[in-house]
């Protein structure tokens, strides 16, 4: 009987004189009172008019008494209230990667791989950063993509994703500033490896931040880039002691040194 029809006779049933309460919030109310668990369809009838109304403790306190049925459906409607609440209802309705998304936008990223190793799923960490990039939520993807780029102290672990990856990601959403963020932190294990992306570092640093490209090389944590590609573009912009410091040809030093007076 507590099939969709039965709840559209509930929705039309008038009201009777001097009753209080809708008969569909009666119906809802019995079954919740009862210790009745709701069907996904109810569930969706119940949840949605009480999330709009602004009443989310309410779904909160359901949700925990596991009063609803959960579905992937229930964990949409809920994010936009409660993004964690949201995870909760996916991981119990067995969508791992919706639930590893919902820790991920809410910055419970040591979570992440606890619940992964738990659950024993392997996500799709790309396809979860161009989620959150989609969605906007910038120092989210900044600090996500930070951990999956980690490779440990030296640089002697595997990271989740490689940092050539994030760098081509980011650069198709044309988020520069965060990118630079990303390689500049996974970058200070300084291998020889990653001496592309050093220079690349440097070079986005040094076209669209200055300042921050200045900060690098002063601190010297990284030391296998282009040296002549990013003396040069150093002089450029008129920063000549960082262009003498990486120049090596001494007709090129020679030219600088005709500008000490501006160092």
């Amino acid at each position: 009987l507590r099939t969709p029809e039965t709840i559209q006779k509930f929705k039309i049933a008038p009201q009777q004189p001097g009753g209080k309460g809708q008969p569909l919030l009666k119906y809802f109310s019995y079954l919740l009172e009862s210790n009745i668990k709701l069907n996904a369809h109810e569930t969706m009838e119940l949840v949605k008019p009480v999330l709009s109304s602004g009443r989310k403790d309410l779904v909160e306190t359901w949700v925990k008494g596991d009063k609803l049925e959960f579905t992937n459906e229930l964990g949409e409607a809920v994010k936009p209230y409660n993004p964690q609440l949201a995870g909760l209802i996916f991981s119990k309705c067995g969508s791992p990667e919706m639930a590893v998304q919902m820790l991920a936008e809410t910055g419970q990223f040591d979570q992440i791989i606890p619940y992964c190793k738990k659950t024993n799923f392997q996500p799709n960490f790309l396809n979860i950063l161009k989620k959150i990039l989609d969605g906007g939520i910038m120092d989210k993807a900044v600090e996500f993509g930070k951990m999956l780029c980690n490779r440990g102290e030296g640089g002697k672990n595997n990271p989740a994703l490689s940092l050539a990856t994030v760098f081509d990601l980011f650069l198709q959403y044309n988020k520069v500033a965060e990118l630079i963020a990303i390689m500049a932190d996974s970058l200070e294990c300084n291998r020889s490896e990653d001496a592309a992306l050093q220079t690349k570092l440097l070079e986005l640093s040094l076209s669209r931040d200055p300042n921050f490209a200045v900060t690098i090389l002063q601190r010297k944590k990284i030391t296998y880039y282009d040296r002549q590609k990013i003396a040069k573009m150093c002089e450029q912009i008129g920063l000549f002691g960082y262009a003498l410091e990486n120049y090596a040809d001494i007709n090129d030093i020679r030219r600088i040194i005709v500008n000490t007076h501006l160092l």
